[in-house]
């Protein structure tokens, strides 16, 4: 564990390093996770960072519809995309993704498959890296709840998928959305055939 961590990282904050969700209970890893959110700012600038920031998206489909959110924060802000954000230590990535949407749209997903990984670059005027996730983006099933922007989501919507064109989505936004909707078609025809 210590390995995937940036020295510094590890020095200034030893007790998130190694930390296992084993023997612990839910409060107790619920609010060791908040507390590590809370530091994280200390050390992890999302601006300018040391490191690639690792993180997850999310296609959420409902029927026919797919869930687009209006970014709340930078990189993107006030654009249409899809909701992710940063896998907290001690997290799979299921747990992550569903976290993620959770907070941002307050509905329950279930994962149902890996659509694929993308980085995610910015840079500013001088060409110095501003922004630098590499995304692991899920396909996910709509379980229950009802859309509600919260946190880092301004707008949230459902939009039936022959309107996603009007929404102004990046090319790497659509292209991750047409494909995780290819795949949620390739898994429904492979049901079928059975």
């Amino acid at each position: 564990m210590v390995g995937l961590l940036p020295f510094h990282v590890s020095r200034l904050y030893p007790k998130f390093v190694g930390s296992s969700v084993h023997g612990r209970s839910v409060d107790e890893e619920k609010s060791t996770r908040r507390e590590y959110r809370k530091t994280m700012g200390e050390f992890m600038e999302r601006r300018y960072p040391q490191c690639p920031i690792p993180a997850v998206g999310a296609v959420v489909v409902k029927g026919d519809d797919v869930l687009l959110i209006v970014r709340g924060k930078e990189p993107g802000y006030g654009q249409w995309s899809i909701p992710g954000g940063a896998i907290l230590l001690g997290e799979t990535l299921e747990e992550a993704v569903v976290r993620e949407i959770e907070e941002e749209v307050g509905i329950v997903t279930k994962p149902v498959g890996l659509i694929g990984a993308v980085d995610r670059i910015v840079h500013d005027e001088a060409r110095r890296v501003l922004y630098h996730y590499v995304l692991l983006d899920f396909l996910c099933l709509h379980r229950s709840g009802n859309l509600r922007a919260r946190s880092d989501a301004v707008k949230a919507r459902w939009v039936n998928q022959s309107r996603l064109g009007r929404y102004n989505l990046s090319k790497e936004t659509e292209g991750v959305v047409r494909k995780g909707l290819n795949m949620l078609e390739s898994q429904r025809k492979n049901e079928e055939a059975k």
